[in-house]
């Protein structure tokens, strides 16, 4: 069990590097996005961290304009990462069903 515990702790410590770092070009390149900075166009999941921001500050409104799909989307990855055999059959139909969302959501607001 400590053995679970310690190999999802690292595991944990390396997303948040990855974040880390995913951040901090963002700051050093000045933008909000890489992928739009890179190809200048907005991929389907922009604005899910301008959402996430939003939400931590009560703002439901700038989270909803921004991408009200960011925290259900945060809640599957997390739960992808965390649940055993059988929650992880469940979590992959959602994550299924989120993906389609964005992709619907992508198609109707920027086409």
């Amino acid at each position: 069990m400590k053995e679970k515990f310690v190999k999802w702790m690292l595991v944990d410590l390396a997303i948040g590097v990855i974040v880390v770092f995913y951040y901090a070009l963002l700051w050093i390149f000045n933008t909000t996005c890489l992928i739009k900075l890179i190809v200048n166009v907005e991929c389907p999941t922009c604005g899910m961290t301008r959402a996430m921001i939003s939400l931590l500050k009560g703002d439901i409104k700038g989270y909803i304009d921004n991408n009200y799909l960011a925290l259900p989307a945060f809640v599957v990855v997390y739960l992808s990462f965390h649940l055993k055999d059988k929650g992880k059959k469940i979590v992959s139909i959602f994550a299924i069903v989120l993906a389609v969302a964005i992709f619907l959501r992508y198609i109707i607001k920027f086409f």
